[in-house]
């Protein structure tokens, strides 16, 4: 068996800590373990572990996940919902039977053992679902039919998240478990699902022929190949199980003061009660409040009530058109990373940190001038083809349209405090040579 974890998601219901180019499965939030660490260091005790991530994605695994191996990231190569991506991690990986996980679960060890009882036949698709705690409404549900065997049962009906009155009398029937969105197949059995349910993914991914993956339909693998398919069964787990979609599952999941509140970061709650209170740095103080959910960021602050906050989804909607809708102060690549910590007009502040042997591209801008002061380790500078070493505590200057490469020679982290100046500062002016 292997475990393959989706790790490709946007994260928007964590907005704003959850960003597209730094999703949620990356946020420390708890303990100050990632959830993809938590995730991986999980599924290390059942079998080999994979990701299966976007090529935006993929430069972080170097730096966020300890004890997975870099060649174990696969690049999926267009966001086309989990049909396609299941079906990318299959075609490249030998024949086995495959685990499929959400990479933003939280579960007790006590999943590893249910998942070695639950052995897919050939031809068979194994669900796993959690009876439900109470008539909640953020679910998709499953209707379980006659027993299998021991750990399996029949699978007589799927069901949308569904209404108030709906989720009381699914609750109460029994009948019913939380679709946990996890999938046990065989490669050979997917391989004949796909060719049967969604051909196009078959044609591209298994046959590589037809159009290329960019032009697939987005499509989910619940949608396109379990609700279709005709040899699905289920395997309930009763564990600690949590999808934390929103920042509500957030808050009950972290450890609470005595008036009900939980905190991460800088965060002091003074009168206030019930209440979510999270800083990516910032001294944050909440006074007189109650159950609120107040979410600080370097760039961003988020005020609201906590029964409302899958309702980020729709904020980052609506603030389309504005950079902090998408975009992190932090951002990750083969290199290392860079922070942005202060910008304005004409002007942009960044923290560079550049990996022990690594160097950014060969480069040139057309728009901006570039000042760098070395505040830790030694910069190799390569400037219009000369060699130049800057140690800690000097500083380097960059003209605009020169060309210019920052290289880590050394054996500890590189960081540099750079400092932009210009009329137009966006990513999109650089010429890699």
């Amino acid at each position: 068996m292997k475990t393959v974890i989706l790790a490709g998601g946007k994260g928007t219901r964590l907005w704003p800590l959850s960003r597209e180019d730094y999703p949620k499965q990356f946020l420390k939030v708890l303990d100050g373990k990632s959830l993809i660490q938590r995730s991986v260091d999980l599924y290390s005790k059942l079998s080999d572990v994979y990701v299966i991530t976007s090529k935006q994605l993929y430069p972080f695994f170097s730096y966020e996940v300890t004890g997975l191996k870099q060649e174990n990231v696969l690049q999926e190569p267009a966001p086309r919902g989990t049909a396609p991506a299941i079906a990318y991690a299959l075609s490249v990986l030998d024949e086995d039977d495959y685990l499929f996980v959400p990479s933003d679960h939280m579960l007790d060890e006590s999943f590893i053992d249910i998942v070695k009882k639950a052995k897919p036949e050939v031809g068979e698709i194994v669900l796993f679902g959690h009876r439900p705690e109470g008539p909640a409404t953020g679910y998709g549900y499953i209707k379980v039919g006659e027993k299998i065997d021991s750990v399996k049962s029949k699978v007589s009906g799927f069901f949308e998240k569904p209404n108030a009155e709906e989720a009381e009398r699914f609750y109460r029937s029994g009948e019913f478990l939380w679709n946990m969105g996890m999938f046990l197949i065989k490669k050979e059995t997917a391989e004949r699902a796909y060719r049967k349910h969604l051909p196009d993914v078959y044609e591209v991914v298994f046959d590589k022929r037809s159009k290329s993956y960019e032009d697939l339909h987005e499509v989910s693998f619940d949608k396109g190949i379990v609700e279709k398919y005709e040899k699905v069964s289920v395997v309930e787990f009763d564990g600690f199980w949590k999808d934390l979609g929103s920042w509500e599952s957030f808050y009950e999941v972290m450890k609470k003061d005595a008036n009900g509140n939980a905190l991460y970061g800088d965060v002091y709650f003074i009168e206030s009660q019930g209440s979510l209170g999270i800083s990516d740095g910032r001294l944050t103080v909440v006074y007189g409040v109650k159950d609120l959910a107040v979410i600080s960021t370097r760039d961003v602050t988020l005020v609201i009530p906590r029964s409302l906050s899958e309702k980020t989804k729709d904020i980052v909607k609506a603030l389309n058109g504005r950079k902090e809708a998408k975009r992190s102060p932090i951002m990750y690549r083969s290199w290392g990373y860079y922070i942005i910590l202060e910008e304005g007009s004409r002007y942009k502040v960044k923290k560079l940190y550049v990996a022990p042997g690594k160097a950014l591209s060969y480069q040139m801008h057309f728009h901006r001038a570039e000042h760098w002061v070395v505040v830790r380790g030694t910069a190799k500078i390569t400037y219009d083809g000369k060699e130049i070493i800057v140690p800690e505590n000097e500083s380097f200057f960059v003209p605009m349209g020169k060309k210019h490469r920052i290289e880590n020679p050394g054996k500890i982290p590189l960081e540099i405090i750079e400092v932009q100046t210009g009329e137009y500062l966006e990513e999109d002016d650089i010429i890699r040579l």
